[in-house]
């Protein structure tokens, strides 16, 4: 087996060395090539060791895993990335993606999923390196078939370079569609005009979560707004967050947000007036006098 080559960087020693040593990373396909608790000694070091795969951490002292990813770039374009970061904030996976990283994973890691990752990128890696081998035979070779196979792989590289473009079209059209059953991941892959394959892989690594995921998650959370903000009906609303079998969209809010909508519509409902009969103020009044919101109120992200 070809071994592929890692760098890792991270400026936290502790989780450095359990990047290098926890993972079995031979039986993985991969070998370290090298890591490092310095960004400005990983810019050194990448374009000595030659790795094919930089795993980054986001924050870090002195550079951060982004602006190493730029400064990377501007020397080796074939390098495939794998960001993780402690900070669930969706800023950094638009910016990893936009820079053309593989995946944004975060910490901890699970260990299922970042296996996973790793061997979609190895499988990614070495397909590049089959395409770079056939078409420099095929140049040698004075082949017209060079053209053929360079076209594919500029297609690949510009959808991982406008990933960012991609997902931000897809999200707009998913917000305006929710209402429709029948929305689907080729439907919305045709719309950002991507095969529906390349969509799903892009999606799930700008996102970090499914197609199918995401859709339940948005209309579980259009749902919700619904419930405590209008008078319609368990039915009327399942419709119009795109899940028109009462029945079903029961079963999805209750896994999702751990009571019933009925539940969900009836605490939601304390608001504000009740509120005030029931606690003496109203719940800003509630803030100032306590520093927080009470916990009911909070959770319907009013106020």
């Amino acid at each position: 087996m070809e071994y592929l080559k890692l760098y890792i960087i991270d400026d936290e020693p502790i989780i450095l060395e359990g990047l290098v040593r926890t993972y079995a990373w031979e039986d993985w396909g991969f070998t370290v090539a090298g890591a490092s608790v310095d960004p400005q000694r990983a810019l050194l070091e990448v374009e000595e060791k030659k790795p094919d795969i930089v795993i980054t951490d986001v924050r870090m002292k002195g550079m951060s895993g982004l602006e190493l990813i730029c400064r990377l770039k501007e020397k080796n374009d074939d390098l495939l990335y794998v960001v993780i970061s402690a900070y669930r904030d969706f800023s950094y996976a638009q910016k990893a993606c936009e820079l053309g990283a593989f995946t944004y994973l975060l910490k901890p890691l699970d260990d299922d999923k970042f296996r996973t990752a790793m061997a979609a990128a190895g499988d990614i890696c070495r397909q590049q390196k089959r395409v770079r081998e056939i078409l420099k035979r095929y140049a040698d070779n004075g082949d017209g078939r060079a053209q053929e196979v360079w076209s594919e792989e500029a297609y690949l590289q510009n959808i991982r370079r406008n990933a960012r473009e991609y997902i931000g079209e897809a999200v707009r059209f998913i917000q305006e569609n929710l209402s429709e059953e029948t929305l689907n991941i080729k439907q919305v892959a045709e719309e950002v005009h991507l095969n529906a394959m390349y969509f799903g892989r892009i999606f799930k690594q700008c996102m970090d979560m499914s197609f199918k995921q995401y859709l339940l998650e948005e209309r579980m959370k259009k749902a919700k707004m619904l419930l405590s903000r209008s008078n319609a009906s368990i039915s009327q609303i399942s419709e119009q967050v795109g899940m028109p079998n009462a029945s079903y969209f029961t079963q999805q809010f209750k896994k999702q947000a751990g009571c019933l909508p009925t539940e969900y519509k009836k605490q939601a409902g304390c608001l504000p007036t009740e509120y005030k009969k029931q606690a003496g103020c109203l719940p800003t009044e509630y803030k100032k006098q306590a520093g927080c919101l009470p916990a009911e109120y909070r959770e319907t992200g009013e106020g």
